[in-house]
């Protein structure tokens, strides 16, 4: 029974440790995406401050928007980090709304195309007309994630975002370089 007893203790107090840990860790991740978000809030800024300044040079202006591609992907991954934080919590609930998949595709398109090309890969997102229920930061997180990946470990040839009907369910597939598949 003292046994019983003694393992019974160990399994609380483990349990009570990871409660802890698994509190900090979510206290971590709330604290530290809201204090990044001041110093990308200031970029911000700046960045609009100089597309105000560079309209007469094409070329400068033209990094700029890439700028801020990049400033709206960093903001999107401190909101993605904080949405993780929220759910392990239980304090947000998935919002589902209808999303279209083709302005969720020009969205990243948009994000993904520079990273791409500076690797000389084709990007293709398929054309659809498809518009699905589901709770679009969490969709295009994952989204963001698959082609990510996939631009990431792709050396050569191309990186093509497909979608495919299986009766009731929409399935994303990226097919990257020699039909690698996620």
């Amino acid at each position: 029974m003292t046994e019983r007893r003694s393992i019974s203790d160990a399994l609380v107090a483990a349990r009570e440790d990871a409660e802890r840990a698994n509190r900090a860790k979510s206290r971590f991740l709330a604290t530290a995406s809201h204090d990044l978000r001041q110093p990308l809030q200031a970029i911000r800024l700046i960045n609009a401050s100089m597309q105000k300044l560079t309209r007469q040079a094409p070329e400068i202006s033209d990094l700029v928007r890439q700028q801020e591609i990049a400033i709206d992907s960093a903001a999107r991954m401190l909101n993605a980090l904080l949405d993780i934080s929220r759910l392990e919590s239980g304090t947000v609930e998935p919002q589902l709304l209808p999303v279209s998949l083709a302005a969720t595709f020009q969205e990243l398109a948009r994000e993904f195309e520079p990273a791409a090309a500076a690797k000389h890969l084709r990007l293709e997102f398929a054309e659809t007309q498809i518009a699905i229920s589901t709770d679009h930061t969490l969709f295009t997180q994952l989204l963001h994630n698959l082609i990510g990946n996939a631009v990431k470990y792709t050396d050569k040839g191309h990186v093509r975002i497909l979608q495919e009907i299986e009766s009731d369910a929409l399935v994303p597939r990226c097919a990257a370089c020699l039909a690698i598949r996620w």
